[in-house]
């Protein structure tokens, strides 16, 4: 079956049309009004628990490589986490841990406040688990959530 140019092409326009960055996301989920986030973050910032500060210690490579979480917006519930190692630092970066270094970026904050990443080990893997106050509900995979726009406005501390 060959195809003529006035054959719709669904995958192709989807893919095209979906939002390349999280504010483009937001803008296109509340048509075009974005949710008002306070963004002071003075005591609210995520936290590394344990286990998660072990594990990134051993996975860094150099004095001066870091763990960078975002949230980029997609997955089942609209959001998702994202976690890379880096090791050079963005302008609007906030570090939120020293020791190891781990950043997120000025967007992505706005998701994470309060949050807690954990590092969860299972016999021959393991992942990042967030515990994040501000998502409704969560996927199984426990990287995509849904934000709570309407119970959790973060305010100032």
């Amino acid at each position: 079956m060959e195809k003529n140019q006035q054959d719709f092409d669904f995958w192709k326009w989807a893919e095209q049309s979906k939002p390349k960055t999280l504010d483009e996301k937001i803008l296109r989920d509340f048509h075009g009004n974005a949710p008002i986030i306070d963004e002071t973050y003075k005591k609210d910032l995520p936290q590394l628990s344990k286990t998660a500060k072990v594990y990134i210690t051993t996975i860094l490579e150099k004095a001066e490589d870091f763990f960078r979480v975002s949230v980029i917006g997609g997955g089942c519930s609209g959001f998702q986490y994202e976690f890379s190692l880096e090791n050079e630092l963005n302008e609007d970066d906030i570090i939120f841990s020293k020791i190891p270094k781990a950043v997120t970026d000025s967007e992505s904050i706005k998701y994470l406040r309060g949050a807690e990443i954990e590092w969860k080990k299972e016999a021959f893997s393991g992942q990042m688990i967030v515990t994040n106050p501000g998502a409704k509900m969560g996927c199984g995979c426990g990287s995509s959530f849904m934000y709570d726009f309407d119970e959790f406005i973060p305010t100032n501390s």
